[in-house]
């Protein structure tokens, strides 16, 4: 079963009423949807970690992790490696939000620059892979090859984009 969310907001109104004693207000809250077809973006914005100190000879830390944020949504993306060393993208998306159902959305990875890149850019219509999130808020995209990506996240009313993600073997 498919869950929608639409938008919607409340608005106050006053409605005059009469009757054969004074004159009375009466309050009304109305709910306005927004129309199905009407979709934002709004582009995710990495969280950086603190910086650790570095002691000579170490390594410095890997890239990955990576933590972002977009209007009541976290999205965490961890790099791994199946049995086959082919290489996975996962995704822990979670919600502040009560309302939103991640359940069943759409997540597409494209090409660097992605389907919002600037006018006048190469743009690749098709993604380049696509799933689906799960039911504990989880994506995975398998096989992924080297690369500069770009994510979309659709959900009710919003496309979540988050930029600069690269791939490189290890």
């Amino acid at each position: 079963m498919n869950k929608t969310v639409l938008n919607a907001t409340q608005e106050q109104i006053m409605v005059p009423l009469q009757d054969d004693r004074s004159y009375q207000e009466l309050r009304v809250s109305k709910c306005v949807l927004s129309p199905p077809e009407v979709v934002q973006f709004h582009r995710a914005t990495r969280v950086k970690p603190e910086r650790s100190l570095v002691v000579r000879g170490e390594l410095p830390a890997s890239d990955w992790p990576r933590q972002y944020k977009a209007e009541s949504l976290d999205i965490s993306l961890h790099l791994s490696h199946s049995s086959s060393r082919n290489t996975l993208l996962l995704g822990i998306l979670t919600s502040t939000n009560p309302l939103l159902t991640l359940e069943g959305m759409d997540a597409e990875l494209y090409a660097a620059p992605g389907p919002y890149a600037a006018e006048g850019e190469q743009q690749r219509e098709k993604p380049l892979l696509r799933t689906q999130v799960d039911d504990l808020g989880h994506i995975v995209f398998s096989d992924v090859p080297e690369g500069e990506y770009v994510m979309i996240l659709h959900l009710p009313g919003l496309d979540v984009v988050i930029e600069d993600i690269s791939i490189k073997k290890s």
